[in-house]
């Protein structure tokens, strides 16, 4: 179950940590900026939650839109890779010597897997010229909804805590809490991310926390600015 978990984490993790880094840093700095300027918590909380439901819409569509053309772009390549090998085998063959003499081959190794992958396996022939020769690397189990929706819902979480602290009113402290929490999760986001890269999880956390501790100062110092001109 755990191996599972695991797998899916892997498979999303881009979107899940890009959404929730994004959606953290994005409110946080709108959120001081907003309540700074204004003193408000019913505008910050409506600036809030205008960025975060219009940010989770924007990112989850661009999500769709990229992971839709890498695999378009992968279908693409795939199909010309599958017709060079079928309709020019020796073209395609010349070509992929010269690529795996690079890779330090010999000339025996490199004959043998010809002879396999022409007359047994032009598939994986296909996968690996698409690699090696044109830099294309495989599309994936990801599906571009999928992304779309893992995008959504991390983004929109992660706007959320910046400003959840401000249903409860409007205060100096409310708005130190909004950041400490931000600064939690963002460090939360950082730490758990090296389950699978391997990181430190110190080091990871805190690099994130770096980017959220900017955005948020940026955030405050753009909000005192406006403050003093209006």
């Amino acid at each position: 179950m755990k191996t599972k978990a695991l797998e899916t984490f892997k498979g999303f993790m881009r979107e899940l940590v890009f959404g929730m880094e994004d959606g953290l840093v994005s409110n946080l700095g709108i959120v001081l900026a907003v309540w700074v300027a204004t003193r408000n918590a019913q505008v910050v909380l409506l600036s809030g939650l205008a960025s975060m439901f219009a940010g989770a819409l924007s990112m989850s569509a661009g999500s769709y839109l990229s992971s839709k053309s890498v695999a378009e772009v992968y279908e693409a390549e795939h199909t010309k890779a599958r017709e060079l090998i079928q309709n020019f085998p020796k073209k395609a063959t010349k070509e992929m010597k010269k690529l795996l003499i690079k890779e330090q081959f010999d000339n025996d190794e490199i004959d043998s897997m010809m002879r396999h992958f022409l007359h047994h396996n032009k598939e994986t022939f296909a996968i690996n010229y698409l690699q090696k020769k044109m830099h294309v690397a495989p599309k994936g189990s990801s599906h571009p909804l999928h992304d779309a929706s893992a995008m959504f819902f991390a983004f929109a979480l992660g706007s959320l805590f910046p400003i959840v602290p401000f249903f409860f009113g409007g205060s100096a402290t409310v708005m130190l809490i909004s950041g400490v929490l931000t600064i939690g999760m963002l460090f939360a986001v950082g730490a758990g991310k090296s389950i699978v890269t391997h990181r430190d999880w110190l080091t990871s956390g805190l690099e994130i926390v770096g980017v959220g501790i900017t955005a948020g100062a940026l955030g405050y110092l753009v909000g005192a600015i406006f403050g003093v001109v209006v």
